[in-house]
Protein backbone atom coordinates (compact mmCIF):
# COMPACT_ATOMS: atom_id res chain seq x y z
CA UNK A 1 0.00 0.00 0.00
CA UNK A 2 3.11 2.55 1.02
CA UNK A 3 4.10 1.73 -2.22
CA UNK A 4 1.30 2.38 -4.44
CA UNK A 5 1.02 5.75 -2.92
CA UNK A 6 4.64 6.37 -3.45
CA UNK A 7 3.75 5.63 -7.44
CA UNK A 8 0.60 7.78 -6.97
CA UNK A 9 2.40 11.09 -5.92
CA UNK A 10 5.25 10.32 -8.89
CA UNK A 11 2.45 10.43 -11.37
CA UNK A 12 0.64 13.31 -10.14
CA UNK A 13 4.02 15.20 -10.17
CA UNK A 14 5.10 14.16 -13.49
CA UNK A 15 1.79 15.63 -14.95
CA UNK A 16 1.75 18.91 -13.11
CA UNK A 17 5.05 19.42 -14.28
CA UNK A 18 4.66 21.42 -18.03
CA UNK A 19 7.88 22.01 -20.37
CA UNK A 20 7.83 25.60 -21.10
CA UNK A 21 8.61 26.47 -25.17
CA UNK A 22 10.27 29.43 -26.25
CA UNK A 23 10.42 31.00 -30.15
CA UNK A 24 14.12 30.58 -30.78
CA UNK A 25 13.65 33.88 -32.66
CA UNK A 26 12.41 36.45 -30.34
CA UNK A 27 12.61 34.51 -26.70
CA UNK A 28 8.69 35.20 -26.48
CA UNK A 29 7.41 32.41 -24.23
CA UNK A 30 4.56 29.94 -26.53
CA UNK A 31 1.76 28.39 -24.99
CA UNK A 32 0.63 25.22 -25.96
CA UNK A 33 0.31 24.28 -29.74
CA UNK A 34 1.13 28.22 -29.97
CA UNK A 35 3.77 29.28 -33.15
CA UNK A 36 5.22 32.56 -33.51
CA UNK A 37 4.81 35.11 -36.21
CA UNK A 38 8.06 36.97 -35.07
CA UNK A 39 9.82 36.11 -38.01
CA UNK A 40 7.00 37.17 -40.69
CA UNK A 41 6.41 40.48 -39.02
CA UNK A 42 9.81 41.59 -38.94
CA UNK A 43 10.01 40.75 -42.55
CA UNK A 44 7.00 43.04 -43.17
CA UNK A 45 8.93 45.58 -41.74
CA UNK A 46 11.80 45.34 -43.86
CA UNK A 47 9.31 45.51 -46.91
CA UNK A 48 7.97 48.84 -46.16
CA UNK A 49 11.27 50.03 -45.28
CA UNK A 50 12.61 49.18 -48.45
CA UNK A 51 9.27 50.66 -50.35
CA UNK A 52 10.29 54.02 -48.09
CA UNK A 53 13.58 53.69 -48.87
CA UNK A 54 12.79 53.42 -52.58
CA UNK A 55 10.93 56.61 -52.50
CA UNK A 56 13.14 58.46 -50.56
CA UNK A 57 15.94 57.68 -53.36
CA UNK A 58 13.83 58.47 -56.21
CA UNK A 59 12.81 61.60 -54.87
CA UNK A 60 16.29 62.49 -54.20
CA UNK A 61 17.27 61.20 -57.65
CA UNK A 62 14.95 63.38 -59.54
CA UNK A 63 15.78 67.12 -57.99
CA UNK A 64 19.17 66.31 -58.78
CA UNK A 65 18.67 65.45 -62.07
CA UNK A 66 16.30 68.34 -62.87
CA UNK A 67 19.83 70.75 -61.73
CA UNK A 68 22.34 68.07 -64.01
CA UNK A 69 19.51 67.31 -66.79
CA UNK A 70 16.41 69.17 -66.52
CA UNK A 71 15.12 68.63 -70.36
CA UNK A 72 15.81 64.44 -70.10
CA UNK A 73 14.56 64.57 -66.81
CA UNK A 74 11.18 65.94 -67.55
CA UNK A 75 10.44 63.64 -70.61
CA UNK A 76 11.87 60.47 -68.55
CA UNK A 77 9.57 61.16 -65.69
CA UNK A 78 6.55 61.91 -67.07
CA UNK A 79 6.97 58.96 -69.39
CA UNK A 80 6.55 56.93 -66.22
CA UNK A 81 3.52 58.49 -65.09
CA UNK A 82 3.84 57.51 -61.32
CA UNK A 83 1.11 58.74 -59.67
CA UNK A 84 2.12 58.15 -55.94
CA UNK A 85 5.94 59.21 -56.37
CA UNK A 86 4.55 62.53 -58.30
CA UNK A 87 1.76 62.86 -55.39
CA UNK A 88 4.58 62.65 -52.71
CA UNK A 89 7.12 65.39 -54.72
CA UNK A 90 3.84 68.02 -54.88
CA UNK A 91 3.47 67.31 -51.11
CA UNK A 92 7.05 68.27 -50.20
CA UNK A 93 6.61 71.08 -52.15
CA UNK A 94 3.67 72.27 -50.63
CA UNK A 95 5.48 71.86 -47.13
CA UNK A 96 8.40 73.58 -48.59
CA UNK A 97 6.73 76.46 -49.22
CA UNK A 98 4.97 76.62 -46.46
CA UNK A 99 8.13 76.83 -44.32
CA UNK A 100 9.22 79.41 -46.85
CA UNK A 101 6.34 81.93 -46.12
CA UNK A 102 6.23 80.99 -42.43
CA UNK A 103 10.18 81.91 -42.13
CA UNK A 104 9.71 84.74 -44.43
CA UNK A 105 6.52 85.84 -42.17
CA UNK A 106 8.90 85.02 -39.21
CA UNK A 107 11.25 87.95 -40.23
CA UNK A 108 9.09 90.30 -40.92
CA UNK A 109 7.53 90.21 -37.91
CA UNK A 110 10.60 89.96 -36.32
CA UNK A 111 11.50 93.37 -37.60
CA UNK A 112 8.06 94.84 -35.74
CA UNK A 113 8.63 93.02 -32.90
CA UNK A 114 12.08 94.70 -32.38
CA UNK A 115 10.92 97.99 -33.26
CA UNK A 116 7.88 97.17 -30.63
CA UNK A 117 10.68 96.34 -28.32
CA UNK A 118 12.54 99.87 -29.00
CA UNK A 119 9.13 101.72 -27.89
CA UNK A 120 8.47 99.18 -24.84
CA UNK A 121 10.16 96.12 -24.00
CA UNK A 122 7.10 94.54 -22.42
CA UNK A 123 5.31 94.37 -25.51
CA UNK A 124 5.82 91.61 -28.08
CA UNK A 125 3.69 90.31 -31.32
CA UNK A 126 2.46 86.67 -31.20
CA UNK A 127 2.03 85.30 -34.59
CA UNK A 128 -0.15 82.12 -35.56
CA UNK A 129 2.57 80.48 -37.20
CA UNK A 130 1.46 77.08 -37.19
CA UNK A 131 -1.92 78.28 -38.51
CA UNK A 132 -0.38 79.94 -41.30
CA UNK A 133 2.05 77.22 -42.31
CA UNK A 134 -0.75 74.44 -42.66
CA UNK A 135 -3.22 77.15 -44.40
CA UNK A 136 -0.39 77.88 -46.57
CA UNK A 137 0.70 74.20 -47.33
CA UNK A 138 -2.97 73.76 -48.39
CA UNK A 139 -2.93 76.17 -50.86
CA UNK A 140 -0.19 75.49 -52.42
CA UNK A 141 -1.30 71.66 -53.13
CA UNK A 142 -4.69 72.83 -54.11
CA UNK A 143 -3.45 75.88 -56.51
CA UNK A 144 -0.55 73.03 -58.48
CA UNK A 145 -3.65 71.69 -60.04
CA UNK A 146 -4.72 74.71 -61.70
CA UNK A 147 -1.49 74.51 -64.22
CA UNK A 148 -1.88 70.69 -64.68
CA UNK A 149 -5.74 71.54 -65.35
CA UNK A 150 -4.79 74.08 -67.41
CA UNK A 151 -2.42 72.35 -70.14
CA UNK A 152 -4.25 69.35 -70.06
CA UNK A 153 -7.37 70.64 -71.28
CA UNK A 154 -5.31 73.45 -73.86
CA UNK A 155 -3.69 70.12 -75.41
CA UNK A 156 -7.12 68.83 -75.72
CA UNK A 157 -8.40 71.78 -77.16
CA UNK A 158 -5.42 71.92 -79.49
CA UNK A 159 -5.68 68.33 -80.87
CA UNK A 160 -2.83 66.97 -78.80
CA UNK A 161 -3.66 63.42 -77.66
CA UNK A 162 -0.26 62.68 -75.92
CA UNK A 163 -0.71 64.55 -72.42
CA UNK A 164 -2.68 62.36 -70.10
CA UNK A 165 -3.95 64.25 -67.18
CA UNK A 166 -1.23 61.48 -65.59
CA UNK A 167 1.41 63.28 -67.72
CA UNK A 168 0.49 66.57 -66.19
CA UNK A 169 0.77 66.04 -63.05
CA UNK A 170 4.15 64.61 -63.62
CA UNK A 171 4.87 67.17 -65.85
CA UNK A 172 4.58 69.93 -63.16
CA UNK A 173 5.66 67.93 -60.31
CA UNK A 174 8.83 67.12 -61.89
CA UNK A 175 9.38 70.74 -63.72
CA UNK A 176 9.11 72.30 -60.46
CA UNK A 177 11.13 69.90 -58.28
CA UNK A 178 14.48 72.04 -57.78
CA UNK A 179 11.86 74.57 -56.10
CA UNK A 180 11.85 71.98 -53.02
CA UNK A 181 15.68 73.24 -52.61
CA UNK A 182 15.16 76.66 -52.99
CA UNK A 183 12.35 76.66 -50.73
CA UNK A 184 13.98 75.49 -47.77
CA UNK A 185 17.30 77.51 -48.43
CA UNK A 186 15.33 80.55 -48.23
CA UNK A 187 13.61 79.38 -45.30
CA UNK A 188 16.63 78.59 -43.65
CA UNK A 189 18.06 82.00 -44.30
CA UNK A 190 15.00 83.48 -43.51
CA UNK A 191 14.83 82.04 -40.18
CA UNK A 192 18.24 82.65 -39.41
CA UNK A 193 17.45 86.10 -40.49
CA UNK A 194 20.61 86.23 -42.76
CA UNK A 195 21.62 86.62 -46.25
CA UNK A 196 17.68 86.93 -46.94
CA UNK A 197 18.48 88.77 -49.93
CA UNK A 198 20.80 86.06 -51.61
CA UNK A 199 18.01 83.66 -50.73
CA UNK A 200 15.43 85.44 -52.78
CA UNK A 201 17.61 85.54 -55.75
CA UNK A 202 18.59 81.84 -55.35
CA UNK A 203 14.58 81.16 -55.40
CA UNK A 204 13.72 83.98 -58.37
CA UNK A 205 16.52 82.24 -60.72
CA UNK A 206 14.88 78.78 -59.82
CA UNK A 207 11.80 79.78 -60.24
CA UNK A 208 12.27 81.01 -63.71
CA UNK A 209 14.28 77.71 -64.84
CA UNK A 210 11.27 75.86 -63.59
CA UNK A 211 9.15 77.68 -65.86
CA UNK A 212 11.08 77.02 -68.49
CA UNK A 213 11.54 73.43 -67.78
CA UNK A 214 7.16 73.19 -67.77
CA UNK A 215 7.22 75.48 -70.88
CA UNK A 216 9.66 73.11 -72.88
CA UNK A 217 8.78 69.93 -71.17
CA UNK A 218 4.72 70.55 -72.35
CA UNK A 219 5.87 71.49 -76.02
CA UNK A 220 8.01 67.92 -75.92
CA UNK A 221 5.14 65.94 -74.57
CA UNK A 222 1.93 67.45 -76.48
CA UNK A 223 4.09 67.12 -79.88
CA UNK A 224 2.12 69.64 -81.07
CA UNK A 225 2.77 71.03 -84.64
CA UNK A 226 3.05 74.39 -86.67
CA UNK A 227 1.47 77.05 -85.76
CA UNK A 228 -0.99 75.80 -83.45
CA UNK A 229 2.12 75.17 -81.06
CA UNK A 230 2.13 79.03 -80.74
CA UNK A 231 -1.32 79.55 -79.89
CA UNK A 232 -1.54 77.09 -77.69
CA UNK A 233 1.63 77.86 -75.65
CA UNK A 234 -0.48 81.24 -75.42
CA UNK A 235 -3.57 80.40 -74.20
CA UNK A 236 -1.90 77.70 -71.86
CA UNK A 237 0.47 80.83 -70.09
CA UNK A 238 -2.11 83.25 -69.67
CA UNK A 239 -5.01 81.21 -68.80
CA UNK A 240 -2.60 79.73 -66.37
CA UNK A 241 -1.18 83.41 -64.87
CA UNK A 242 -5.19 84.60 -65.17
CA UNK A 243 -6.55 81.28 -63.12
CA UNK A 244 -3.58 81.43 -61.15
CA UNK A 245 -3.77 85.05 -59.98
CA UNK A 246 -7.25 85.01 -59.38
CA UNK A 247 -7.83 82.21 -57.16
CA UNK A 248 -4.53 83.10 -55.66
CA UNK A 249 -5.53 86.76 -54.50
CA UNK A 250 -8.99 84.93 -53.04
CA UNK A 251 -6.59 82.39 -50.84
CA UNK A 252 -4.43 85.27 -49.92
CA UNK A 253 -7.84 87.60 -49.01
CA UNK A 254 -9.21 84.41 -46.45
CA UNK A 255 -5.96 83.82 -44.92
CA UNK A 256 -5.00 87.07 -43.92
CA UNK A 257 -8.54 87.87 -42.93
CA UNK A 258 -8.25 84.66 -40.77
CA UNK A 259 -5.11 85.37 -39.32
CA UNK A 260 -5.42 88.95 -38.60
CA UNK A 261 -8.37 87.61 -36.03
CA UNK A 262 -5.64 85.40 -34.25
CA UNK A 263 -2.87 88.39 -33.80
CA UNK A 264 -2.00 89.41 -30.06
CA UNK A 265 -0.25 91.76 -28.46
CA UNK A 266 1.03 91.15 -24.89
CA UNK A 267 2.57 92.92 -22.73
CA UNK A 268 2.02 94.65 -19.16
CA UNK A 269 -0.68 92.19 -17.52
CA UNK A 270 -2.45 92.83 -20.61
CA UNK A 271 -3.33 90.08 -23.42
CA UNK A 272 -4.88 92.29 -26.71
CA UNK A 273 -6.32 90.74 -29.79
CA UNK A 274 -6.05 92.88 -32.93
CA UNK A 275 -9.60 92.64 -33.68
CA UNK A 276 -10.62 93.57 -30.18
CA UNK A 277 -7.99 96.62 -30.15
CA UNK A 278 -9.68 97.93 -33.49
CA UNK A 279 -13.34 97.82 -32.00
CA UNK A 280 -11.70 99.59 -28.75
CA UNK A 281 -10.39 102.10 -31.43
CA UNK A 282 -14.17 102.18 -33.25
CA UNK A 283 -15.48 103.14 -30.07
Amino acid sequence: MAEEKKTKKKVVKEEVKVEKRFCTHCGRELKDGEECNCKESKEAVSINTDVIKGYASSFVNVILNCFKRPQETVKEEVEKKDTTNNLIMLGALAISFGLYVVGAFGSIMGFFNSSLSSINNNYNISIPYFKIFLSVTIMYFILAFIPILVSFGIAKMSGSTKLEFKKAISLYTTSQAPQVVSYLIMALLYGLNILTWIGLIIGTIISVVCFFNYIIGYLDVTEIKGSRKSYSLSAFTILWVVVYIVILVLFIGNLISSVYKDIKITGNGYDYNINELEDWFNW
